[in-house]
This record gives C-alpha cells, structure tokens and sequence, in this order.
C-alpha cells in the first residue's frame, strides 16, 4: 500500500513540474498535401544573451524536468541558428534593443528548382495496411509514370518561414515574419525562377491593436549566397507596397526580381502589437509565392480574441504556392 502511494505521489509531482514547465509541443503539418514540417520552440527554459558580440543559449536550471526541455529547446534552436545564420541575426538585434525573445517558431518546406519557376513537393502516398501485408509474401514493384512533357528539376532547396514573438520592456509585444531562402539559393534572371510578384501576409487576434509596423526586403544582384555583395535593401513604393485589412492583418505586395538580375532572397515585417487580455494567443503569417504577375484577394474566415485566419484566393489558379507559418504563445 505505502508503495502504491509513494507510486502516487510520485507521479503527481511529475505531473506538477510538467505542468510549471509550460512547454509547448509541435509536430508536422498533417492536414497539408505537400511536405512540410513545423516546429515552435518557447524561450521559457533558455537563457538568451549577447556576450562578446556573440550570441550564447544557456538551459535555466529550474528543476530537472524544466532542464531537460530547456536542453531540448538550447538543441533545436542551435540547429535552426546553424542552418539559417540570418535568424541568429535576427535574434541578436532583438535582445540588443533590450526586448526578450518569448517564442520563435518556423515552417520549412522542400523546394524544386525548374528552369523557370520552383514548386513544392507534394507528399508521397502512404501504402494502406493490406499493401504492407501483401508486400510481405509478395515483391511489389513501384511504378514510376512519366507524362509526356514533363520536366525534370535541377536542384532542391529549402523555402523556410519564421514567426517570433518578442516582449518590449513597456509590456508590448513585437511580432515578427520573415521568409528566408537556404543558403545557397540560386541566381534570379529572365531566365530562372522567381519572376513576379510575392506576397507577405500576418494576421493577429482582435484582443490585440497594431501600434506600429516596419518592413525589410533584401535583393542579391550576385551569385553570391552569404548575401555579403551584390545586396540591396527594397523601396517602399518602388519595390513593395504595404496595405492593411483594418486592424487584422498586413499585406506586403513585393517585387521578385525586380531588375532582371535580382532576387528576393529575405523578407521581414514587424508589428508593433498590445494586448488587451492574457492567455494563449496565435499569430498566423502567409507567404504568397508566384511566377507570374498576378493578384490575390484575402478574406478573414475566423476573427476571435484568440486568432484570425485568412483564406488567400490568387486571381491565377496556377503558377503560384503559399506557406503559413505560426506561433502560439501564452500572453
């Protein structure tokens, strides 16, 4: 009996630590038909800092559960900086500007690179349970159909959105979308990808009021993938235009190489936002990307104190792909 209770008690105090800990748990988009995955890391058991003009993640020692989710998130968040420095950049000027990093999320999706646009990739067919039994006993081969036409891709990349939160000291909130190619994107040109116009969309509940709102776009006129030369930062008015839908979302119409030899290599709006109630709120952000010139037309679909989501209609039914991306965190 004693060790039925000691059993008890045990699992109680697990379940209150896990519970203090507070942490969120992501997993892959299901409900999309093409590949995607998506990740969000609280900054609740990490400590950020700047040290050295360098940024270090150091895990909070709270209490051993809280430390190994803070080991986990100080692993998924080194990978992410790895992999995509511009974030690391990103992070860095936010806490040099004293506000605290709460949440970051991303949404990572393969790319195919053609000879004059790129797609995203649909996911494979799951075998059904009778195909994984039959191919037990029996050799089934996969068919591989070609249709007259078709175009093989030269390479594969990595299109990647992000969406953070960030606390000012004032006790308002910046939220921040930024779409970003992997490293060692290729080339724009009349004859490769990405001519057109792309579209950068973040939506917010009605419990929170826009104070502010700034935009960035970066161009490469280069082949060079580390954005070191042969950069220029978008015009407002020349290279991309922002409009709003009152108080629910931003819509940033941006040119995709705009001079021929240029293209869109990051882009990155931030909103100035304060809250009129606490609790678990989303912030919902929407890439557009196009290879011809066309429009889109967005409604809100659902508007609550704790969301709004935007269905995005484009006036062409083809030639272009969309990736959203989102944050949930405990306001």
């Amino acid at each position: 009996m004693k060790k039925v209770k000691r059993s008890a008690a045990l699992l109680l105090i697990i379940v209150l630590m896990l519970t203090m800990c507070n942490f969120y748990v992501s997993a892959t988009d299901n409900d999309s038909i093409y590949e995607e995955t998506h990740e969000q890391i609280n900054i609740k058991h990490i400590e950020l800092n700047t040290n050295n003009e360098e940024l270090s993640l150091q895990v909070k020692d709270d209490n051993v559960i809280c430390k190994y989710l803070g080991g986990r998130e100080q692993q998924k968040l080194s990978a992410i900086l790895e992999k995509y420095p511009e974030v690391e950049s990103v992070i860095f000027q936010t806490l040099q500007k004293g506000e605290e990093v709460c949440a970051i999320a991303y949404t990572e999706a393969p790319i195919r690179i053609y000879k004059d646009h790129s797609e995203r990739v649909l996911k494979k067919s799951k075998p059904t349970i009778l195909m994984r039994v039959l191919s037990a006993f029996f050799p089934i081969a996969n068919a591989v159909q070609t249709e007259e036409g078709d175009i093989a891709y030269e390479a594969e990349q990595n299109f990647s959105f992000f969406t953070m939160i960030s606390k000012q000291t004032d006790g308002t909130y910046i939220a921040t979308s930024w779409a970003t190619w992997e490293k060692g994107s290729w080339i724009g040109g009349s004859k490769y990808p990405a001519s057109g116009y792309d579209y950068l969309l973040q939506s917010v509940p009605d419990s929170f009021s826009r104070l502010k709102h700034s935009f960035t776009s970066i161009y490469n006129t280069s082949n060079n993938p580390d954005l070191t030369s042969g950069v220029y930062t978008g015009v407002e008015g020349k290279e991309y235009t922002i409009s709003d839908g009152g108080n629910t979302y931003l819509k940033v119409k941006m040119k995709d190489d705009p001079l021929g030899l240029s293209r869109l290599a990051m882009c990155l709006l931030s909103t100035t936002q304060s809250s009129s109630s606490g609790g678990l709120r989303t912030i919902n952000s929407y890439y557009v990307h196009t290879w011809k010139d066309m429009d889109i037309s967005v409604s809100v679909s659902l508007h609550s104190n704790k969301e709004a989501l935007l269905e995005i209609t484009p006036s062409i039914s083809e030639k272009s792909w969309q990736l959203y991306s989102y944050v949930t965190f405990n306001f």
